[in-house]
């Protein structure tokens, strides 16, 4: 049973109401992550005496595209509160550091940013891996994984399909590139969100099937390759607070273009950047 105005069911509201009151009981948790944690804090030159940090990827925990009622308010008690009692908020971009003071009322001088770096990088092909792909169904070799990388030219998205993900400006863009004559074509990888059906929706109804293969999850040598081969990464999200897919392509060498917003800029060179809702200067990029 859903109220009129599509806020909690029954059920969401006890679930929230009891969550509250276990952590109103137990003045919440002071950690989050505790191995990320602990890491950043090292990072930071700040391990010793330190008793409690919190590491925070962004501070946009109220975005209702990308979560459930009850989730938002069970996040939005536990980041606001474990932000402001930590001793150290860890963050990896200055612009997540400012969206922290800002929106979370945390002291500047506790809020300190850690970087993150790139996932070492798989072995280069033709050497053997002590980890072969495998397939999702039975768990065994999956000697086919070059089938899911284009013969020509494509640009790559690796993203779940969160609505701040700006997937639909991508397609736009690129139907205007397909519609130009370019024989190209994209690959959206990452797992299942909350916009998959509208993706689906907008990829069939831009007569785009023959030139978009949507992956879904993929296996970490999938992704390297498919990082290695393509013509370019991109990114065209309205929010990020760091842009991991941008560093793992630059250090392969993968051409990327960025939407202007969020912490992109921090990570990618001006040349790179463009308007994330500018559907013309993504085709022409």
């Amino acid at each position: 049973m859903r109220s009129n105005q599509g806020g909690f069911t029954l059920v969401e509201l006890i679930v929230v109401i009891v969550i509250l009151g276990i952590l109103a009981a137990t003045a919440f948790p002071r950690f989050i992550n505790l191995t990320s944690d602990a890491r950043s804090a090292s990072a930071a030159g700040m391990a010793g005496g330190l008793r409690s940090a919190v590491t925070l990827v962004q501070a946009r925990y109220q975005a209702t595209g990308n979560f459930t009622a009850t989730k938002r308010t069970y996040v939005r008690a536990m980041v606001v509160r474990s932000a402001r009692v930590a001793q150290v908020v860890c963050v990896p971009s200055e612009f997540t550091r400012s969206r922290v003071v800002e929106l979370l009322k945390v002291p500047e001088d506790r809020v300190v940013v850690v970087p993150w770096a790139a996932p070492p990088v798989p072995q280069l092909p033709g050497h053997a891996s002590p980890h072969p792909p495998v397939r999702a169904d039975d768990g065994q070799p999956d000697p086919g994984l070059a089938d899911h990388v284009p013969t020509r030219p494509y640009f790559l998205w690796p993203a779940i399909t969160y609505p701040h993900k700006n997937h639909q400006v991508l397609l736009a863009a690129f139907a205007e590139l397909v519609g130009s004559g370019a024989d190209v074509e994209l690959v959206l990888a990452g797992g299942l969100g909350p916009s998959e059906g509208d993706v689906i929706s907008t990829v069939v109804n831009l007569g785009l099937t023959e030139r978009v293969r949507r992956t879904g999850r993929v296996p970490v040598e999938l992704l390297d390759r498919l990082y290695r081969s393509a013509a370019a990464v991109v990114v065209p999200s309205r929010y990020e607070g760091f842009g991991l897919p941008v560093v793992e392509a630059q250090v392969r060498g993968c051409p990327v273009v960025v939407a202007s917003a969020g912490s992109l800029p921090e990570v990618a060179d001006a040349a790179d950047l463009v308007d994330p809702d500018d559907v013309a200067g993504w085709a022409a990029a």
